[in-house]
């Protein structure tokens, strides 16, 4: 290739590298910059809504909050949103949801990974939004309330390592439903629209007994705990058990709440039961209206021990004075008496208060000296002699069995109750280099605290062996047998 070639080649391969150089912003900026957007982009309604006029352009990703609606009353919904705005490539972990504090949530983005983006400008720049929390909100009280931030940390080559983005606040001003034209009973938050139904069984019941009424609210909005019961003389209502299905359905908290009531009746007749009445504030018409549910009538047969109590007993029937058992009015005005108050015997008080502890002092005394008792009978020479002897009937059952080690236990248990007998001393709890000198000066001679101290190491000695030899311990046993003699002499 002749030079001329290679120097034209070389300058078209600059010329092409240099090109790349200069669109590759402009291909950056088609992507997910302000240029050449195409009008499919922006023109959905989902776009127009995320579009925003100003906004944090220096920010690659960036998270925003926000609310259907700016002002709501106390009880209605309001739904909250946040959307992640990025221009780059992310990962996204830490992330900590708002608090709501002043609210009841219930959560409508059940899966924030499957949502789609949504491409959207900010400033004219542009950026991909995906929604990552929406929630339906119940307002608890009135006031300005804030929902609290959301933060997440994000990771990404043009991001960072764990940068933590957190979003705006949301404040949300909550109002208590207008005063006028309030009905009797309205419960603050019971905002929505609502139904009622009531089922009630058995029509007939005895006097004293039960009826159960069953309430179902049903609706959109926030579901009200309670209803209002029919007022009746003759009609006592028990503590409801509750069963809810509340849930969100197509991005509104709905469903039902049903009321199981027992009720008892009293009087016998035929006895109109009334209607169960729930009032509420219905917020897209911003007027209160009055769910109503009727409960019928209910026949309640007379018992036959109840006729002079029943409103129905026939004149002439004696009826049971519920203030009979009471005492009869006074009749003549005198001073307050007051009651005598019995007065404890200062022997039989001075008694009570001296005798508990003497009988506890007694008994922590008897218990003292039973214990001390015993430690003398345990060591005293009787009783360790006896257990002499109980060791050297072991040490004989265990040579008949060919137990060598048996027979050094026991010779063992011997020497040291005929030390204990003849010292008084405690000898199992001194090492066996410290033992002759010890039992020496409480008594024993020094050949025979010599003597003691070999056979005891030779009996430890061999109770470890792998082996024994029949001779070895032969020899032991007699020898600590004539010890156990001159000690007990």
């Amino acid at each position: 290739m002749r030079p001329v070639d290679r120097a034209v080649r070389a300058l078209v391969v600059a010329v092409c590298a240099l090109a790349v150089l200069v669109a590759a912003p402009a291909l950056a900026r088609a992507q997910f910059g302000s240029g050449d957007l195409s009008p499919a982009d922006d023109d959905t309604a989902a776009a127009k809504e995320l579009k925003m006029e100003d906004g944090p352009t220096d920010e690659v990703v960036f998270l925003r909050a926000m609310a259907d609606k700016p002002t709501v009353y106390v009880g209605e919904q309001v739904t909250v949103s946040v959307y992640l705005y990025f221009r780059v490539k992310y990962e996204m972990s830490e992330r900590h949801d708002p608090k709501y504090s002043d609210f009841l949530r219930y959560p409508l983005l059940l899966d924030p990974g499957a949502t789609s983006p949504v491409f959207t400008t900010v400033k004219g720049e542009r950026y991909g939004a995906r929604l990552v929390e929406r929630v339906a909100l119940i307002p608890l009280r009135a006031g300005k309330l804030s929902t609290g931030p959301m933060s997440a940390r994000f990771r990404g080559r043009e991001i960072g390592a764990r940068v933590e983005k957190t979003s705006n606040d949301v404040i949300i001003t909550v109002e208590e439903p207008p005063v006028e034209g309030r009905p009797e009973g309205f419960v603050a938050g019971d905002v929505g629209q609502f139904g009622l139904s009531a089922t009630v069984a058995p029509r007939q019941v005895s006097q004293g007994g039960t009826v159960s009424v069953t309430v179902k609210i049903e609706g959109t909005g926030n579901i009200p705990p309670a209803v209002r019961l029919p007022e009746h003389p003759g009609l006592t209502w028990l503590a409801p058990l509750r069963k809810d299905a509340v849930t969100t359905k197509g991005g509104k908290i709905a469903g039902s709440r049903t009321l199981e009531y027992l009720a008892r009746v009293q009087d016998a007749g035929d006895l109109d039961l009334g209607s169960i009445t729930l009032p509420y504030f219905d917020p897209t018409t911003k007027q209160y209206a009055v769910a109503k549910a009727e409960l019928g009538r209910v026949k309640v047969d007379a018992r036959a021990d109840a006729a002079g109590d029943t409103p129905n007993a026939a004149p002439g029937e004696a009826q049971k004075d519920p203030l009979a058992s009471l005492p009869g009015p006074r009749t003549v005005l005198a001073p307050y008496a007051p009651a005598v108050a019995r007065e404890v015997p200062l022997v039989a008080f001075i008694a009570g208060l001296v005798i508990p502890p003497l009988l506890g002092a007694g008994m922590i005394a008897f218990a003292f000296m039973r214990r001390r008792s015993n430690e003398r009978r345990a060591t005293s020479g009787a009783d360790l002699r006896d257990k002499m002897k109980s060791a050297w009937k072991e040490a004989a059952k265990a040579d008949k069995a060919n137990d060598p080690r048996t027979v050094c236990a026991a010779i063992e248990r011997a020497v040291h109750a005929a030390l204990e007998a003849k010292t008084g001393l405690k000898t199992r709890a001194y090492r066996m280099d410290e033992l002759p000198p010890i039992v020496e000066g409480a008594g024993v001679e020094p050949a025979l605290a010599k003597e003691a101290k070999e056979v005891l190491a030779q009996c430890e000695s061999l109770r470890f062996m792998p082996s024994v030899d029949e001779s070895s311990f032969e020899g032991l046993r007699a020898r600590a047998q004539a010890l156990t003699k001159k000690l007990a002499a």
